[in-house]
């Protein structure tokens, strides 16, 4: 694909969704700067403010890995209500579902940045500023949000793929359409929840999987307040693993293969 056509496939990606992401943005910066210190005026919590924007934050942080999933199903979902932008395009129809998935994996990038500029700039103004050096909070906020990012794009590939599953059901069974939803969405949990045991089970994998830990700094996170927010994310202050890119990014190639080909069935039938 040439730059030109990656360009306008990009531009057309955003007048499609720009006012959701712009909610989506202004959303962001409620959650982080504005809900804490309502809820500690509300509620009259013994904790400082800074501490309540770090736990919203915290589990706002952990829900943007289905960011990007859900701007790719948004995206395709409105397409879809055009049929012919399929069928009559000259691009191959893996990269018209790539530069959708692209633009989703960008915009995702930008909110966990604006979310992590946000809460750095509440870290400055707060009475927590100088109970931890300015390098390893940097750092231990930088290793949160690589770790989400990468999650997301695993999460859309897999969500792509069920989604593609779904069109195909729901095209054939119209009538049915609400237990098909509820069916394909415990598939989905099952199947993930199946993937991630096999891994666990096959010591090879387990093996592969733990190759090469990247992790940036030693400081605990949320060690101190027995959170699964940030210790799951980023356990032991892992970032990933080699391995784990090689496995996860194979199984997230397959994700979108099948789902693209799946995806472009249900579009001729």
């Amino acid at each position: 694909m040439d730059v030109k056509r990656l360009k306008g496939l990009l531009q057309k990606e955003w007048v499609l969704l720009k006012w959701g992401i712009l909610v989506l943005f202004i959303v962001n910066v409620a959650v982080v700067v504005a809900v804490p210190p309502l809820i500690n005026r509300a509620f009259d919590l013994p904790m400082n403010t800074f501490e309540n924007a770090l736990i919203i934050s915290g589990t706002w942080f952990v829900f943007s890995m289905f960011i990007s999933v859900s701007i790719l199903l948004t995206s395709l979902e409105k397409e879809m209500k055009q049929p012919d932008i399929w069928l009559h395009s000259p691009v191959p129809m893996w990269q018209l579902v790539g530069v959708k998935a692209v633009f989703a994996v960008a915009v995702t990038g930008l909110i966990l940045v604006l979310n992590g500029v946000l809460l750095s700039i509440l870290f400055i103004m707060s009475d927590a500023y100088g109970a931890i050096s300015r390098f390893d909070g940097a750092l231990s906020m930088a290793s949160v949000m690589i770790a989400i990012f990468l999650k997301s794009i695993y999460m859309m590939g897999f969500g792509f793929l069920f989604w593609s599953f779904y069109q195909i059901g729901r095209s054939r069974s119209r009538r049915l359409s609400i237990i098909f939803t509820t069916l394909f969405f415990f598939a989905g949990v099952f199947t993930g929840s199946v993937i991630a045991e096999l891994f666990r089970s096959i010591e090879l994998l387990t093996t592969i999987k733990g190759f090469g830990s990247v992790k940036l700094t030693g400081l605990a996170f949320y060690n101190e307040h027995n959170s699964n927010f940030f210790t799951g994310i980023v356990p032991d202050g892992v970032i990933f693993s080699v391995g784990g890119l090689i496995l996860y990014g194979a199984l997230t190639l397959i994700f979108f293969a099948v789902g693209a080909k799946l995806f472009e069935k249900k579009v001729r039938l």
